[in-house]
């Protein structure tokens, strides 16, 4: 029971850090891509049904909301190998490091 209760704390302290880390990074990522003072919104997004392009719905509605309008046309994903994908946005996906799979 001891060992049981020591990997819960140990678990909590772990996805607590991982959390923060990657909140962190977004963060960053927004203050280096668009600069000081940055616009922050923090929101954890889950589609209702597992679909299969619920990702790229919510990317576009994303993308409609936060994009300026003289800017919208670079925007998305790029087919080309050589460009970036771009968003007026960061994202940072919510998954396990691989270390805990």
């Amino acid at each position: 029971m001891k060992i049981k209760n020591i990997c819960f704390f140990n678990f909590q302290q772990l996805f607590n850090g991982l959390l923060h880390m990657k909140i962190m990074r977004t963060f960053i990522d927004g203050v280096l891509r668009f600069g000081i003072p940055p616009k922050f919104f923090l929101g954890i997004l889950k589609p209702e049904k597992k679909e299969k392009n619920a990702e790229q719905r919510i990317m576009s509605k994303l993308t409609s909301v936060f994009a300026e309008e003289h800017l919208k046309e670079m925007y998305g994903q790029k087919e080309d190998a050589q460009d970036e994908d771009f968003f007026p946005y960061v994202s940072t996906s919510l998954t396990s490091p691989s270390f805990l799979m």
